[in-house]
């Protein structure tokens, strides 16, 4: 048996991997490091939830949010989703983001994310002490963002997602400096009964910010986060972080949510970070903050003390607007309207002609047996265009109600199939089925029919009526490998983990 077969192997196998890309680019794991990066504001979290949740977030993200937390997390976006989020640290000191996110379709999602920090005005002096102006000192983050959800893998690995995102940095003091950077995160599928997630992230992979002549790297990290849902509206969240300039620490989080109203809820958040406790030598890495959901729109809010230097207030208001994915995906299960066939006539090329007695060329009208040996010879040429041709006229010389139609428009079906046109292929497959329901007929010939059919709808996320489909055929079907396929197909659309 494969070990994609064994959760448990292909879990450790994928923290082995992760951990080994750790060894090869961190640092060297210590709190000796600090200060040797550049552009820390990259390493602030730009999500109140996740704030009050001790940053324990790799996991969680599922908003827009995901942009900057974990690419890969953009996969959970329904429709459309922006973000506003509000810092407010001391010593005049602001940080702010807008974010966007949208689903592309069942298997992608994008987002952007525009990224500042203000730290107000201050003098500038020359070597003499004397004031010469004023500067405004600022950061900035442009990141775009891409998820996919990678589909028939097997194992641990099968319906997880992988997302990359693309950031553009400048830090400005008095002259600015500006650099490139990329991350790259994995989120799986839910498992088991507590729907148990696991999340891996590497943050700020290359670049470097260069002031006068020198040149720092930007604040690399690596990530390895987990979900558990204790309860459908209870989380617990854990991330186990290994930043370059740093000693590797913990952060773990809470969430629970409450039903106030009809259309409102509130969740209560807490969290506990090591980093912050350790960095300020206090009892600081406690958070806690409230979450109220209204609808399609949330307001989170964070509150972090920060030792002798006081405390930050996060806000960030969430709206979700467009057609959910969901609502989209029930529509596409629809059972499709298949009354109003239409056939495809590509243009026709030469074909055999028929011939008399004496091996000459006749002219007459072409038989159904001649035109389909053409079609047969054709399609073994993978010469589809012209298969298409000849299996329409082979279909075309004989009565609607004739048996042999069946086979002629499953074939049809397949050569659709073959040219990745599926929901013409669905046409064909639903026509020959149909016609064989009229006969009266089951036979092998109607289970490919069912067969190419269930596979059209799985590829056009008709996932409902696929396996249906395959269940029919299943059914249907007296030959042993055929069964075993079916199982085989049935078992990955309806158990994906």
């Amino acid at each position: 048996m494969s070990i994609f077969h064994n959760k448990k192997l292909s879990v450790y196998l994928m923290l082995g991997i992760f951990m080994s890309i750790t060894t090869v680019f961190a640092g060297n794991y210590s709190s000796s490091a600090i200060g040797t990066s550049s552009g820390k504001f990259l390493s602030l979290g730009t999500s109140a939830r996740a704030a009050a949740m001790g940053e324990a977030y790799s996991a969680i993200a599922e908003n827009a949010d995901a942009v900057r937390y974990n690419p890969a997390a953009l996969i959970r976006v329904k429709s459309n989703s922006v973000e506003v989020m509000h810092a407010d640290y001391f010593a005049n000191t602001f940080f702010d983001q807008v974010a966007f996110a949208r689903r592309i379709n069942s298997n992608q999602s994008i987002g952007l994310s525009i990224l500042q920090m203000s730290y107000g005005s201050t003098a500038k002096t020359d070597g003499s002490g004397f004031q010469t102006g004023t500067a405004h000192p600022s950061n900035l983050a442009v990141t775009g963002a891409y998820a996919r959800k990678i589909d028939n893998l097997p194992g641990f690995l099968n319906e997880s997602s992988l997302g990359i995102s693309v950031s553009y940095i400048q830090s400005k003091i008095v002259s600015s400096a500006k650099t490139f950077t990329a991350s790259l995160g994995l989120l799986s599928p839910p498992y088991g009964h507590y729907k148990i997630q696991v999340a891996m992230v590497m943050d700020n992979l290359f670049g470097k910010l260069k002031f006068d002549q020198k040149a720092d790297s930007l604040p690399m990290s690596f990530k390895l986060g987990g979900i558990m849902r204790i309860q459908p509206d209870w989380i617990l969240a854990l991330d186990c972080v290994s930043p370059k300039d740093n000693a590797p620490y913990l952060a773990l989080g809470t969430e629970k949510w409450f039903e106030t109203h009809k259309d409102m809820r509130m969740a209560i958040r807490a969290g506990y970070n090591i980093l912050t406790s350790r960095d300020l030598q206090s009892s600081t890495g406690f958070v806690a903050g409230l979450g109220i959901s209204l609808r399609e729109t949330i307001i989170d809010y964070a509150f972090a003390p920060f030792g002798d230097l006081g405390t930050t207030h996060k806000l960030t208001l969430s709206l979700k607007f467009g057609e959910n994915w969901d609502n989209i995906v029930k529509k596409k299960n629809a059972y499709p309207n298949y009354n109003h066939m239409e056939f495809y006539q590509p243009p026709a090329k030469t074909f055999k002609e028929p011939v008399n007695a004496l091996g000459q060329s006749d002219n007459t009208q072409g038989t159904y047996e001649t035109y389909l040996e053409n079609a047969e010879d054709y399609l073994m040429q993978r010469d589809y265009e012209n298969a298409f041709v000849q299996y329409g006229k082979a279909s075309e010389t004989l009565d609607n109600e004739d048996e042999r139609q069946i086979y002629i428009l499953e074939r049809l079906g397949l050569i659709l199939l073959k040219q990745k046109k599926y929901l013409r292929s669905e046409k064909f497959y639903y026509a020959s089925i149909k016609t064989a329901k009229n006969l009266d007929i089951i036979n092998e010939t109607v289970v490919s029919s069912y067969l190419g059919l269930a596979f059209c709808q799985k590829k056009t996320s008709k996932t409902k009526w696929a396996i249906t489909n395959y269940k029919t055929a299943l059914k249907f079907t007296n030959d042993a490998n055929t069964k075993l396929r079916i199982e085989k197909a049935l078992d990955k659309l309806t158990n994906p983990q």
